[in-house]
């Protein structure tokens, strides 16, 4: 509110036929029932269910306005004050259907408007009724925009953005198509991570893009004028929904932003230290995913045991996914064992000390061990690259794709024959394939299983340099070549040739890590009975400096008594 309580406005210069219905002496108008159709009669979107601590509410209820202006005796409108609101909410509200048997929840809801930032603030204080009647205080804060024509620079820049989503959508679709073309299946396409991590990203930010242009309708739709709410004398139902909106958009944006982040794993792949991670839960994931469904599994039953045992009086167990809720934070060392305690000191001995046991010790450590076992394999398996290396790599790479001539290609190959690369590189990997099953083709052994012939394993075919450019310029009569480039496939055969000498490296340090690991593992069992008369020498070697220190000690004793017998002698004498 602005300015100061008691400050008049003459009604016929703003509003001529202002009547605040929320002070009428028709009670049956100032605490009716509404529906969820009429809880904002101006307009036609009904608001949401009302998400409490215990439970969700219906949108509908007994309702009742309170006007920022009341009706003076003179003719003219003053601010109402807040012990007036208080006492007409008690003598009309109140007294009509607020009591303490059947409501559930008591509601009180009003917006500010900040002109420093042009943001509107939505304030809801919530009352819920617990079944043991206790009241629960929670309250609701919400800033959000009423879009304008004034806002042109960011409905261009959402415009732009958009259209970067639908070509990133579109290539998704194609590359959809291209699967699909190959023969490969698509359903093992669409189970891929990265794939299902890239449709989850679209379908997010198109999802945002329709709550987004919803709300450019619900705003240029209701008219809403600031300047005029606070003497409309009525609750802005409007709001509600300009106000849902705004806010679907950003609990839509909030959760694509951690795909957003998690898609940069996938270009960290090209890069074997940055690859780490993503390596070792795709080794792992076979097995992690079935100790997650029995991990979720242990703690969805404790989770409605608890309930059972504790919901009636401990808050923390109210419902299921309060109690689910819980028990994870249990996990994290977050609990109050001494209120369980209090409810059942038996049960809750039993159900603290098993859900521990059988979540914390057994299920979650088993789930660190799986996937600390593929990190060793996936370790053991990575041939670290020194930085030098790396970098001159990059800077060579770099220096290649942006030559001229490479460019000119890519812009060729983009925008007159609309094809990608990956499409391009999609397709000689097939011709690859074909030109393999033709040059080394399996037969069929005595039992009846397909097999290369010997020297022609799949570890042991090789492709050169010319084999693998004719296999290409097959391709409808080598127009992939014309339209990649020479400078582009010496490019790739120069990766591949890096990539296998890689491969070779890593076999070799794996041969030598084994062939040390076993040379020290017989080196164990053959000198195991001289290691242990060692480690015997060893402790008797120490008994026996024991002894010595021991008779050491002793002499020194004998030494300094006989040297005071002589002086005991020599004073006789």
């Amino acid at each position: 509110s602005k300015g100061n309580p008691g400050d008049e406005i003459k009604g016929s210069s703003y509003l001529p036929t202002f009547n605040p219905t929320g002070f009428t002496a028709d009670t049956s108008v100032t605490s009716a029932y509404r529906s969820c159709s009429q809880a904002s009669p101006e307009s036609s979107w009904s608001p949401p269910v009302v998400s409490g601590q215990i439970a969700f509410y219906h949108c509908g209820g007994y309702m009742f306005e309170i006007p920022f202006y009341k009706n003076s005796s003179d003719g003219t409108l003053r601010k109402t004050t807040a012990t007036e609101a208080v006492d007409r909410y008690k003598q009309y509200a109140c007294a009509d259907w607020a009591d303490d048997v059947a409501t559930r929840l008591v509601s009180m809801e009003f917006y500010e408007y900040s002109p420093s930032f042009d943001t509107l603030l939505s304030v809801r204080i919530f009352y819920e009724v617990a079944s043991g009647g206790a009241w629960l205080p929670t309250d609701q804060l919400r800033t959000f925009l009423v879009w304008t024509a004034d806002r042109k620079t960011q409905t261009a820049l959402d415009m732009i953005f958009l259209l970067f989503v639908l070509y990133y959508f579109g290539d998704f679709a194609a590359d959809v198509r291209r699967q699909s073309r190959r023969n490969r299946p698509l359903l093992r396409h669409f189970l891929q991570s990265w794939t299902i991590l890239e449709f989850l990203n679209l379908f997010l930010f198109l999802t945002s893009f329709g709550f987004r242009f919803a709300w450019y309708a619900a705003s240029d739709t209701s008219g809403v004028k600031i300047d005029q709410l606070e003497k409309s004398g009525k609750y802005p139902g409007d709001l509600d929904q300009i106000e849902w909106l705004y806010m679907m958009q950003i609990y839509v944006n909030s959760c694509n932003v951690v795909f957003t982040f998690l898609k940069l794993l996938k270009f960290l792949r090209l890069n074997s230290r940055m690859n780490i991670l993503t390596a070792t839960l795709s080794d792992c994931q076979d097995s992690i995913i079935g100790v997650l469904l029995i991990f979720i599994l242990v703690v969805l039953a404790f989770s409605v045991t608890g309930n059972t045992l504790f919901g009636t009086q401990m808050f923390e167990y109210r419902n299921l996914s309060a109690s689910f809720s819980t028990l994870m934070r249990m996990l994290m060392g977050e609990f109050d064992y001494e209120s369980m305690k209090r409810e059942n000191r038996v049960l809750a001995g039993l159900f603290f000390w098993g859900f521990i046991v059988l979540g914390l010790f057994i299920l979650l450590n088993f789930l660190i061990g799986v996937i600390s076992e593929s990190f060793g394999n996936v370790s053991g398996r990575t041939v670290p690259e020194p930085l030098d290396r790396l970098l001159d790599k990059a800077q060579n790479d770099f220096k290649l794709l942006c030559r001229s001539d490479v460019v000119k290609k890519w812009v060729h190959m983009r925008v007159l024959r609309c094809v990608t690369r990956e499409s391009l590189l999609e397709s000689c990997i097939d011709a690859i394939e074909r030109w393999r099953d033709q040059t080394y083709v399996k037969h069929i052994n005595d039992i009846g299983e397909e097999e290369y012939n010997e020297g022609e394993e799949i570890e042991l075919q090789t492709i050169t340099k010319q084999e693998f450019i004719g296999a290409i310029s097959d391709v409808n009569d080598g127009q992939i070549l014309r339209d990649l480039g020479t400078p582009y496939i010496r490019y790739i055969w120069t990766h591949l040739v890096y990539e296998f000498h890689r491969s070779q490296e890593a076999e070799q340090l794996q041969d030598a890590m084994r062939r040390q690991a076993a040379f020290e593992r017989g080196c164990r069992i053959a000198l195991s009975d001289k290691l242990r008369i060692i480690e015997q020498f060893t402790q008797r070697m120490d008994s026996f400096n024991g002894v010595l220190e021991h008779m050491k000690d002793l002499l020194e004793e004998n030494e300094v008594e006989g040297k005071k017998k002589k002086k005991i002698n020599k004073i006789k004498k």
